[in-house]
């Protein structure tokens, strides 16, 4: 299980890099469309891996539930339907 949990932190730290790195040499507005791309593939990737990590370690530390796998799954499905839903606002934001 702490596989997982590694796996998740060094994904998520890598999309961060990812992210910083494409921020800090390009101005994602006025980049061509695979950058644009990158950006927000990169940002969903850090949304999703830090609202999965902030969701499983709240339950496991509020509502004290030890069953790791099961917080782990549902904690992943919860961190991807908040990455996307802030991902298409922001898109939708975007295009309009």
């Amino acid at each position: 299980m702490k596989g997982e949990i590694w796996g998740i932190i060094f994904a998520t730290l890598g999309a961060v890099l990812g992210l910083w790195a494409i921020v800090y040499r390009t101005n994602p507005d006025s980049a061509p469309l695979l950058i644009q791309g990158l950006f927000f593939v990169s940002l969903a990737l850090v949304i999703w891996g830090l609202a999965t990590l902030i969701g499983y370690f709240s339950r496991r530390i509020f509502a004290r539930n030890f069953n790791s796998v099961q917080t782990l799954y549902r904690a992943f499905r919860q961190g991807f339907i908040i990455s996307l839903s802030v991902i298409i606002l922001i898109f939708i934001q975007k295009i309009l």
